[in-house]
């Protein structure tokens, strides 16, 4: 039998990490989901089932990557590994980003899925890997300096990532606007993003994490690798990267609806099969037990002593023993 595949998600607790997790449960995975709060953790397994190993860690730590790395199986493959753990940087103008702050945020973002890899990939094989990446990597907004800069990291990790670890497909993209922690963060900010969300939000024009959850798993598990290498990141407000990428799922879809169907239809007819040679085991048994208390009687009449109709006896005796 095939083994059913493994995949680790980071920032499992809440938001896009918890989104993909589920998504990836409910599609039948394993999946190693990763975070702090063993409250919300305890809520992702109640939620999702046995498909879920809950890992409550610091990955910050090296005791933390030790505790995962304990988890998952060494020696195993690890379909996809998802880097969607991260932090609340601070927006705020340029002359107040703090330097030990702004590192731990580097830890998170950028140091952390690095060290995740290299760990795991020591006595794993890890097919694919999945960065949720910023626009805000590339375009510099006012009080958003500190977000950028770590976000230009993170994202520099992981293209060096696609471009030096060749046994790996390394995917990024980009989710866009999702109501998430980040958009209440910035509504009670001071920038002057902090109108454009709240007209955004009064539009409902934040996609939910579930509907980039759909995205981002289609392209870690559905997408083939000429579809991830035809482009160098995906975007969940690209109408033309969502449709391929949900092509690719229904035609998953339509393939394991075919199968499942097919397989049921096996099942059925052995079943059928098995039940009709069953019924006609006992209905001969059934119909030899009554010849035999037939031809008993018979001789009986004849004047046959008893002792001597052993056949009754014998052929009751078997039938029992059948019937248990």
């Amino acid at each position: 039998m095939q083994a059913i595949p493994t995949y680790v998600v980071t920032g499992a607790t809440r938001g896009i990490g918890r989104a993909v997790a589920t998504e990836l449960a409910g599609r039948g995975f394993r999946v190693f989901a990763v975070g702090r709060s063993v409250e919300l953790l305890q809520s992702l397994s109640e939620a999702c089932g046995s498909r879920v190993t809950t890992v409550a860690a610091d990955l910050c730590s090296i005791a933390g990557v030790e505790q995962l790395l304990a988890s998952v199986p060494s020696d195993s493959e690890i379909a996809g590994l998802v880097h969607s753990a991260g932090s609340l940087v601070p927006l705020q103008p340029y002359e107040q980003i703090n330097m030990n702050e702004l590192a731990e945020h580097f830890r998170i973002h950028v140091g952390v899925p690095i060290e995740l890899f290299n760990s795991l990939s020591r006595n794993r094989t890890v097919k694919r890997m999945l960065f949720i990446d910023s626009y805000s990597a590339s375009n510099a907004r006012l009080g958003w300096g500190a977000y950028s800069i770590v976000k230009a990291a993170a994202q520099m990790a992981a293209r060096c990532a696609a471009q030096e670890l060749p046994g790996t497909r390394t995917i990024r993209a980009y989710p866009g606007a999702v109501n998430t922690r980040i958009v209440d963060a910035v509504l009670a900010s001071d920038t002057q993003t902090a109108s454009t969300f709240a007209s955004m939000r009064e539009k409902g024009e934040f996609a939910e994490p579930e509907d980039v959850a759909r995205f981002l798993v289609a392209l870690l598990v559905d997408a083939t690798d000429e579809l991830i290498g035809s482009r160098d990141v995906f975007a969940y407000n690209n109408p033309g990267d969502r449709a391929d990428v949900f092509q690719l799922t229904r035609s998953w879809s339509s393939d394991q609806t075919a199968r499942i169907a097919a397989a049921l239809f096996v099942f059925v007819a052995e079943a059928i099969a098995w039940f009709g040679r069953r019924a006609i085991h006992i209905i001969g048994k059934g119909l030899y037990l009554q010849t035999m208390w037939l031809v008993t009687m018979k001789r009986l009449r004849d004047g046959a002593s008893l002792a001597g109709c052993h056949v009754l006896t014998d052929s009751l005796t078997q039938g029992i023993r059948y019937e248990r």
